[in-house]
Parts: structure tokens; sequence; C-alpha cells
């Protein structure tokens, strides 16, 4: 079974406790469409200062109000991802460089959240999904520098799955040529 988001615990609370969606925006001042996207998913890892403003509104303790879903890894992260990077390997965004002597590509990346705290997810240069953090299965660190090639906890290459999906695209396109 997949782990669940934590918006669906903050939506189970809010109908124990009977508080609105627009209450909670009330306690929180967070908008309505940013803990809508929580709760539906569509905001995957909310930013660890939201959360705790959602615990607190609810009477949790953020430990509650994450435990077992995929957001309890924020709480073991050296620190949150502030920024969202472009996992796409040519994106036009990214530049190459070297880190320990080998030459790698610095990914894109900006600012996790815009003004208003609403969540960025595309990026502006290729319309990839930005990522924040590692996306292996069970790891969920935060992707805490523009170099990163591994997971912080897991080692696992970063961004190995884009590249395995970019590298049957491009042999899909080449079969479909000949």
């Amino acid at each position: 079974m997949a782990t669940p988001y934590v918006g669906k615990r903050i939506q189970e609370l809010r109908g124990r406790k009977k508080i609105s969606q627009k209450s909670l925006m009330e306690l929180t001042r967070l908008r309505q469409s940013y803990l809508a996207n929580v709760e539906t998913g569509r905001i995957k890892l909310p930013l660890l200062a939201n959360l705790r403003k959602i615990a607190d509104a609810l009477g949790v303790s953020i430990e509650a109000l994450v435990e077992g879903t995929t957001s309890e890894q924020l709480l073991t992260a050296p620190r949150p991802a502030d920024r969202a990077y472009c996992p796409n390997p040519v994106c036009p965004g990214a530049t190459e460089g070297k880190l320990h002597r080998q030459e790698v590509v610095v990914h894109f990346s900006i600012s996790r959240f815009d003004e208003d705290d609403e969540e960025r997810q595309f990026c502006p240069h290729c319309r990839s999904v930005l990522v924040a953090v590692c996306p292996k299965k069970g790891c969920g660190a935060s992707i805490l520098s523009d170099v990163a090639q591994y997971g912080f906890r897991c080692g696992e290459p970063l961004y190995a799955a884009w590249e395995k999906e970019t590298k049957k695209k491009e042999e899909k396109q080449e079969g479909e040529e000949k």
C-alpha cells in the first residue's frame, strides 16, 4: 500500500474536529487554494512551516500530523528544500559544470514557492515537473544543491528515472522515423 500524503490526514482531522477549510484558512493565514491542493495531494510535500501552522490550528503536534505520511521525512531532513529542481538532463535552463573533477549537469532550480506561497510545479524552460525531494520510494530527502547527483539518504542517482524515460522516448522516436 502506498504511503498517504499528509493532505489526507489534514482532511480527516478537519472532519473529526468539524473545522471547515475556510476556518482552517483563517486560522493559518494560508490561501484556500493552497490548502485545497495540499488536501487533494496536488501539493505532495508542503513546506514544514506551513505544516506547523496547520498542526497548530488543528490542535495536534506536527509529529502526529505527519506520522505515517510522505511528509514524515521532512521532520528528519537536515532542512526542507527551499528550491525546486528540473530533473531534465537536457533542459535548456541547465548548465554544465565540474564537481569532484567530473563533468556534471547543473540542473535548473528556482525558489520552490512564489510570493503567494503557491508551490511551483513546472520548469519554466522545458515544462518538466519540478522536484524538491529524492524520488526514490522511502527516501524523500530534500535535494539541497543544484549539483546534487545522488540522494542524500539513499545514495541513488537522482535523475536516473528521468534519464531512463528520456532514453525510451528517444528510442521510440528513432523507431518511428525508420
